[in-house]
């Protein structure tokens, strides 16, 4: 991940996000040759499992308080099921 920063974005409820079938990323990154960072904090209200849901082509990596959980790369989308647990009123 290189590169000036081009698109910033709040997000207070949960994502679902997908370019199939566009041109652009964001406004003004195209759709190859650059980087995507999300970045959240989650406290959990009760103990259980939460599972994340991704896919992408080309390189994927899922990190939860600086440790990495999930990481591939391929030449084609893949979704992803990556469970993770939290505990109640910890952030992660």
């Amino acid at each position: 991940m290189a590169g000036d920063v081009v698109a910033t974005q709040q997000i207070v409820n949960p994502i679902k996000l997908t370019v199939a079938g566009q041109h652009e990323f964001a406004p003004g990154v195209k759709l190859e040759g650059f980087s995507a960072k999300y970045e959240t904090e989650f406290e959990a209200d009760q103990t259980e499992e939460i599972v994340f849901k991704g896919g992408a082509t080309g390189h994927f990596e899922l990190s939860v308080n600086g440790q990495t959980i999930k990481m591939y790369d391929n030449w084609r989308t893949l979704p992803s099921r990556i469970p993770f647990k939290v505990e109640n009123g910890k952030k992660i």
